[in-house]
């Protein structure tokens, strides 16, 4: 490559790029071709024909990445499998090796000889254009309306650095801010504002994960941000032209050591070697084979893309260990996902609540990326055919007598149902059917009264160091996908088998084969039961532990009323109807005058699931006119329901411990031998230092236990 000439012009059409993201939303590509992302991804083709596998969707954040490249189609064939193209993630890719340290932005399309000097070599307007791809109108505009005449008619004659261009876009976007500190919202946010959605994601994919550490701790600066994302742009490995072997072998040398290529080549298939020896792949689809390759063999695997598998990668790349995050869907995050497509602002489909925000785990990082918290509630109601009702705190010290009930029960090792607990008390029916049904997403029957007692602290305003709960205008799923720039993720690729080697683990995952020093699991316990298989079999305490954690059911039903018909109640408030406290409603939810949440599990939720979106819509609608006395229309609503229940990598909201079997918890999440590992909200119970907080079934439960499992992880590499 290093004998070739630098082109300004580029002679080849154009292909579109990967799809943006922003908030968990996922722009919808404008062809076929391409790899879109939504902080996690999805592909079309990538092979020569329709008959061909499909590569996998990969979703990733971090320099070498190639979520939005294309595959060549006239030559790559069928090298790439479902599950097969990786992504990579700075200094540690999945291979472990910093292969790459010149950056490829995987969203810009374009054909070119070799690597282009981003701070010194003159870019003409023709050769921004492609190297910008489809952000280039709105990056160009944004110069040209910042940039001084002088400069302005040097792009116009001679051109300029790519680096100088993009330095003109952040100081105008960011004005006198663009050399100084700035959180992740405020730089996304910018963008957005500015109409420049598209360009987050393959802005940050581009980023060195130093950098994008730096973002996450608000101290790094937009123009350091684009100016890597000019380096990003420029990077040799972009290329669309041929690549010779001996070339691949020199670049590898030079960046990540002789050793880099001869294991990569070990790792792939005779097919893939041959390809990349023959000298015909471009350097982009190159990169991808040997990407490919390092994933398979690493430090730890990790199955899931949520919450737990989010912080345990993060934790074990910060420790230098090579790590690859395989998740089965076709986007990351699990069930804190956040989207924009169902009213037009970010919604969590999922979790959504930042309870006890002093406590909360998650609190540090959602202030650390400058997020915006907003009041749950402001105000706390039980209405009764259409007026509020002044019960003297009935509801609450109904609630608070129960949770008093279930903290004795437990101090005396009581493992006992909650209904067994107040059969004898029917004036607590309401009170306990709300609790268990919103928190568990299971009726009292089913639910253990350990559960309730571990989780009193943070759930209920009873505790004197009750904070009130938050929301997160930009999404509480826009943490975890924030945390995933940078990590190496491959989606679409499901795990169906773990068998234990000699010296580690063969794991099965999108019909590929990878091999880890140690596996740590993060699927919610029954999706894992009934997903994948192990050699040798789990032990029988083992699969005993994930059978006594079966998934609640909790159905999220969103309407939005009209501004009428909450104009006359202080907003935002928490509300329910005293005659059935099943349902739990939030009124002005976000700051907007007209959605309501509408949140229920237990029975009421599967008949949700059992009559389909459209009863459920018209049954909330009817319950807010009884509760209200305002006539709701569902016919004339907007509205989403979760499907949580349907969906077969989570088949449930959140986990439940059966009335007996408490201990699962625990159990659930202790490790195999020393290499298989366990972690997810699942598992979650108090410990030394939590200050008697237990957070299973919530966000901080998952993450507090991928935190527990990267330090038992590498703890055992350290004995090896």
């Amino acid at each position: 490559m290093s004998s070739m000439k630098t082109h300004r012009e580029d002679p080849l059409a154009l292909r579109q790029p990967a799809s943006p993201v922003h908030g968990g939303r996922t722009v919808p590509a404008t062809t076929s071709s391409a790899t879109t992302s939504s902080s996690a991804t999805t592909s079309s083709s990538a092979t020569t024909s329709s008959s061909a596998a499909p590569a996998a969707r990969v979703a990733v954040a971090g320099p070498g990445t190639f979520a939005g490249d294309h595959v060549e189609k006239a030559s790559t064939g069928a090298l790439f499998k479902s599950g097969s193209l990786p992504w990579t993630a700075g200094s540690a890719p999945p291979g472990g090796v910093s292969l790459l340290a010149l950056r490829c932005a995987a969203s810009t399309a374009r054909a070119r000889t070799h690597a282009f000097d981003a701070r010194n070599d003159a870019a003409s307007r023709t050769f921004a254009t492609q190297l910008l791809g489809t952000n280039a109108n709105a990056v160009l505009g944004v110069f040209d309306a910042k940039a001084t005449s002088g400069q302005r008619a040097a792009f116009a004659a001679d051109g300029l650095p790519l680096a100088e261009i993009l330095k003109v876009a952040a100081d105008a976007l960011f004005a006198h801010k663009a050399g100084q500190p700035v959180t992740f919202a405020a730089f996304t946010n910018t963008l957005a504002e500015a109409g420049l959605s598209g360009l987050i994601d393959p802005l940050l994919r581009s980023q060195p994960r130093e950098t994008l550490v730096a973002l996450r701790t608000g101290t790094t600066s937009p123009r350091a941000l684009f100016a890597a994302y000019a380096e990003a742009l420029a990077s040799a490995w972009a290329s669309h032209q041929p690549i010779s072997f001996a070339e691949i072998s020199t670049l590898l040398a030079h960046e990540s050591g002789a050793e880099v290529l001869p294991q990569a080549l070990r790792l792939m298939t005779p097919a893939q070697s041959e390809a990349l020896r023959a000298g015909t792949l471009t350097a982009a689809q190159a990169k991808l084979l040997i990407d490919d390759a390092l994933s398979r063999e690493v430090d730890c695997f990790i199955g899931g893309a949520g919450g737990a598998g989010t912080r345990a990668a993060n934790d074990l790349l910060d420790a230098g260990l090579r790590v690859v995050v395989a998740e089965a869907r076709d986007r990351v995050g699990g069930r804190a996902y956040t989207e924009t497509d169902s009213f037009g602002f970010a919604f969590d489909q999922g979790c959504a609540y930042l309870h006890h925000p002093d406590l909360n785990p998650m609190t540090p990082i959602v202030r650390s990326l400058g997020l915006t918290e907003l009041d749950v509630a402001v105000d706390d109601a039980n209405f009764k055919r259409g007026k509020r009702i002044d019960d003297d705190g009935y509801a609450t010290k109904s609630a608070l007598e129960f949770i008093e009930l279930a903290k004795a029960a437990a101090d005396a090792g009581r493992d006992i149902s909650v209904a067994e607990l107040v059969k004898d008390r029917p004036d607590l029916t309401q009170a306990v059917m709300g609790i268990t049904t919103n928190t568990f997403g299971a009726d009292p029957e089913h639910v253990s009264v350990l559960d309730v007692a571990t989780k009193a602290r943070e759930v209920f305003a009873g505790d004197p160091t009750y904070t009130p709960d938050k929301f997160i205008k930009e999404g509480l799923g826009t943490v975890v996908s924030a945390m995933l720039y940078g990590v190496p993720v491959k989606t679409s690729t499901p795990i169906t088998h773990v068998k234990r080697c000699d010296d580690g683990y063969e794991i099965t995952a999108g019909g590929q084969t990878y091999f880890a020093k140690k596996v740590l699991l993060t699927l919610p316990p029954h999706v894992l039961l009934k997903t994948v298989t192990f050699d040798p079999p789990l032990p029988q305490w083992k699969e005993q532990a994930l059978q006594d954690l079966p998934m609640g059911n909790f159905k999220k039903v969103v309407v939005q009323v009209g501004d009428d018909a909450l104009k006359d109640i202080p907003l935002p408030l928490t509300g329910r109807d005293a005659d059935d406290m099943r349902i739990e409603y939030v009124l002005g939810v976000l700051g907007r005058s007209d959605t309501v949440f509408a949140m229920t599990g237990g029975e009421l939720s599967t008949d949700y699931r059992d009559r389909g979106k459209d009863a459920a819509v018209k049954d909330v609608c009817q319950r807010l006119t009884k509760m209200l006395g305002k006539k709701i229309d569902a016919d004339k609503v907007r509205a989403f329901v979760s499907t949580w229940d349907t969906d077969p990598w989570s088949q449930g909201s959140y986990s439940v411990a059966r009335p007996g079997s408490f201990g699962a918890r625990d159990l659930g999440r202790k490790p195999v031998g020393d290499g298989l590992f366990f972690a997810g909200e699942a598992y979650d119970t108090p410990g030394k230092g939590d200050n008697g907080m237990s957070w299973q079934t919530y966000l901080p439960g998952a993450w507090r236990t991928g935190g527990k499992a990267a330090q038992e992880i590498l703890a055992a590499l350290q004995k090896r």
